[in-house]
Formats: C-alpha cells, sequence, structure tokens
C-alpha cells in the first residue's frame, strides 16, 4: 500500500513539475512578445529594432546574431523584407498576445492576438542555465514548417 501511494505521488509531482516548467516557458514568450508590441507601439522610443533587441536579456545570442543578419540582408535587397522578422508580418495585435498552444518538444509556443485570435506567431524558447529564453520568433530562427500560417 504505501509503495503505491509513494508511486502516484512521485507520478503526481512529476505531472506538475512539467506543468509548472511549461507555464515558465510560455510566460517567457509572452513577456518578449508583448514587450516587443509593446517598443513596437512607442513612438518615442530611441532604440531602433536592432538595438532594442541586442539590449534584451531574455534572447539568446543565436536570436540576436540571425535577427541582426536578417535586417543587415533586407536593408541591402531592392526588395526589402515587407515584414517585421520577429512578428512575421506587417501588423500585429493591438492589444498584445495571449497563450495558444504548445508543441510536444516543450519548445514551440504559439501565441495569438487578444483582440486578433486569428493573428498568431511561434515562438522558440530553450533552456540555458535553468532560465527560459527565446531562440527564434516569427521568421527568427523559426524553420517555415513550424512558422504560423500565413
Amino acid at each position: 500500500m504505501k509503495k503505491s501511494s509513494l508511486i502516484i505521488l512521485f507520478v503526481t509531482t512529476l505531472l506538475f513539475t512539467q506543468t509548472a516548467t511549461e507555464k515558465s516557458a510560455t510566460d517567457s514568450a509572452l513577456k518578449f512578445m508583448n514587450d516587443y508590441a509593446a517598443f513596437c507601439d512607442n513612438d518615442s522610443n530611441s532604440l531602433t529594432d536592432n538595438e532594442w533587441v541586442e539590449k534584451n536579456s531574455m534572447l539568446t545570442k543565436t536570436f540576436k546574431q540571425t535577427h541582426k543578419k536578417i535586417i543587415y540582408d533586407s536593408e541591402r535587397s531592392e526588395e526589402g523584407l515587407g515584414v517585421d522578422p520577429i512578428f512575421d508580418a506587417q501588423d500585429y495585435p493591438d492589444s498584445g498576445f495571449v497563450f495558444h498552444k504548445i508543441d510536444d518538444s516543450g519548445q514551440y509556443i504559439t501565441l495569438k492576438g487578444k483582440d486578433w485570435p486569428e493573428f498568431q506567431v511561434v515562438v522558440k524558447v530553450i533552456m540555458i542555465s535553468k532560465r527560459w529564453l527565446v531562440d527564434g520568433a516569427g521568421i527568427v530562427n523559426i524553420e517555415p514548417a513550424k512558422r504560423a500560417a500565413r
């Protein structure tokens, strides 16, 4: 009897821990995207998008490098990029984002607009030094098959 109680307690604890981990990953994705939307809404900002990304402690080095390359390449292209690479769109929800779903790996989190639920964006998070960091969003480090449908 004691053995089965311990097993049930262990499994329950394990399930709770996984849920808490997913919530923490989701919280990191939401905070980043909502902070970025607020940055984009602030017309009096003295920082460029690249500077904001570079200074953001919620992002991996790989995210920052990839974002910088996307912007650099688009500035040298005749066509330009045509979208904000983090939103993977020209526009974004005015009221920010809420959680929509998470994939089986727990790394790819789909967010949707609070006031525009049809608008979705995928954010990739990874654990580094016991902290969830954003490693991808929109077209930055998100392979085409994992991106939100457009």
